[in-house]
């Protein structure tokens, strides 16, 4: 009953009938649960607002959920790194792919997946979210090492892992694939 209070106080999005999915309400309550301080919490035995809720904290949420994505840009031509940024992540959206290595993104696969037996993954899931990109005419650039204009590329990788890795399927890619396939992923 607490609980349900709780989530109602602070998602009163969720005390309407309408219908939510799982991962919005995951989202939701993380954020309210990073809202508060918890040393506050546990020392005084009350909740307390933190001051900047934007920040990363020291909140448990945060050592539980939060990780760090690494992005990299790098030339295409000589490798080296132009830029990178390091981003907070607490779950990751994950695109499905064929066992043939193509997205499925509408019913044009669909022969790919009717006698294949070979099930999802989520380490080639996560694969092709680490996979590198090739940025094409955006990313054109003069690269200050080998001084040519390159096409450059981008690398994802997650360089701290949280304690709770959270992940979902982008509903596109999901919906196609199970209209198709009764087959369940491998974990």
């Amino acid at each position: 009953h607490e609980f349900l209070s709780f989530v109602w106080r602070e998602c009163p999005l969720f005390n309407l009938v309408e219908q939510h999915d799982a991962h919005e309400f995951f989202i939701r309550i993380l954020d309210s649960i990073r809202k508060f301080d918890v040393t506050k919490i546990l020392k005084n035995g009350r909740e307390s607002p933190s001051s900047d809720n934007n920040t990363a904290s020291n909140s448990i949420a945060d050592m539980a959920f939060f990780g760090t994505i690494e992005s990299e840009i790098k030339c295409s031509v000589c490798s080296a790194k132009l830029s990178t940024i390091l981003e907070p992540f607490c779950d990751l959206s994950l695109e499905i792919y064929s066992p043939s290595d193509k997205l499925i993104r509408n019913t044009s696969n669909i022969n790919l997946f009717k006698n294949s037996s070979n099930p999802i993954s989520l380490e080639k899931c996560l694969n092709l979210f680490t996979k590198t990109e090739l940025l094409g005419p955006d990313g054109r650039r003069t690269c200050d090492k080998c001084q040519q204009e390159i096409n450059s590329s981008k690398e994802i990788k997650i360089s701290k892992l949280p304690m709770i890795f959270s992940f979902h399927f982008k509903v596109s890619t999901i919906i196609s694939y199970l209209a198709f396939r009764t087959q369940c992923f491998k974990f």
